[in-house]
């Protein structure tokens, strides 16, 4: 049962938005360095940089939406929080109706974009077991098997989106939820923008949950089991392979597997302490559990920290950049060298 005893905190500590933003303004040259590096740097004939791509651009929108666009601020283990970026000032007025809708619209459009990372990390994984295949043809996955996986897991951000949309409360079911369950924090309502989900008040809010876990299950394994597979081919072939050719597989198997922890670390991880906060009623670590969304809205600059530290080209360009830029700064005195006769009669006297 949630506790009658815990009084919300009024707004948003100092440090939050601050932090929020200076994860974004880090963020922005990172990505965009990581994506002219992915785009203009890779080899043209792979089609694996589409994919990389399309990590990078999802992520980095996701980023670039908690840490500037709709950076939010939540009560955990209340289901609710508001936006407390400038642009909430256009849903001002949260007991009007249009207000409530553009809010809702504006959380759904979050948490579509948000659940576009899965089938873009899951394309890379099937990319790259194509590719190991292509090396021995008894390997190969049934192709109508692989478009329809593909086609089921681009279905997650949709079904979300309509979950989510579904699973809004008016504002008087807001009221009541909150005065029956939170006496203390009736003042949340003061926040231009609040809104609070309740899965015991409506199935749909239950069915986000439900719906995320069982998608993200699922493709995870599927991702794994194409991981795994795709070392296992690299094996099998290895000595029918040049030195060259296994080293650009098994790196780029290394760095996706790499890229793949990012979002359990950074997303997978906070979510799941998050959930446990909410479930076991903890409003002692509200706080904590709140500002792990700093971890999740860094994840867009981690991934591409990683993908860039971790390719042997983007580094050696990167080094080979830094050289040419730094040389007109790098000013050297010229010394000319002198040469002195001395003759055999010339005596040199010391200066006093």
């Amino acid at each position: 049962m949630p506790s009658a005893t815990w009084q919300c905190p009024a707004g948003p500590p100092n440090y939050y938005l601050t932090i929020l933003h200076s994860i974004g303004f880090f963020s922005v040259p990172i990505n965009f360095l990581c994506i002219y590096l992915v785009w203009f740097h890779t080899p043209k004939d792979s089609k694996f940089r589409y994919c990389l791509l399309y990590v990078q651009i999802v992520a980095f929108f996701v980023e670039i939406d908690m840490s500037w666009v709709c950076p939010g601020y939540y009560l955990f283990p209340m289901m609710g929080g508001y936006n407390i970026a400038i642009t909430s000032k256009i849903f001002s007025g949260h007991q009007n109706t249009v207000a409530l809708l553009g809010i809702t619209v504006v959380s759904v459009f979050g948490a579509f974009k948000f659940c576009f990372e899965l089938p873009s990390l899951l394309l890379c994984f099937i990319y790259r077991q194509n590719a190991a295949a292509d090396l021995d043809q008894k390997f190969k996955l049934n192709r109508y098997f692989i478009n329809s996986v593909i086609a089921t897991c681009h279905t997650f951000p949709f079904v979300i989106a309509f979950c989510l949309l579904e699973s809004g409360l008016s504002h008087q079911e807001m009221l009541k939820i909150v005065a029956t369950d939170w006496p203390k924090c009736m003042h949340v309502f003061e926040n231009e923008g609040f809104v609070i989900y309740d899965p015991s008040g409506n199935f749909w809010s239950a069915a986000v949950g439900i719906a995320a876990l069982a998608y993200i299950s699922i493709f995870s394994l599927f991702g794994a089991f194409l991981g795994i597979h795709t070392m296992y081919i690299l094996q099998k072939v290895r000595f029918h392979l040049s030195r060259q050719t296994y080293a650009v597989h098994r790196t780029a198997m290394i760095n996706l597997g790499l890229q793949s922890l990012i979002p359990t670390v950074c997303i997978i991880i906070p979510f799941n302490f998050i959930f446990l906060v909410v479930y076991n009623d903890w409003w002692q670590f509200q706080e904590i559990a709140t500002n792990t969304l700093f971890v999740m809205a860094a994840h867009s600059m981690v991934s591409s920290t990683v993908l860039i530290l971790s390719n042997r080209r983007f580094r050696s360009l990167i080094v080979e950049k830094f050289e040419n830029f730094s040389k007109p700064f790098l000013y050297t005195i010229p010394v000319e060298a002198t040469t002195v006769r001395i003759s055999p009669n010339t005596t040199i006297l010391p200066r006093n």
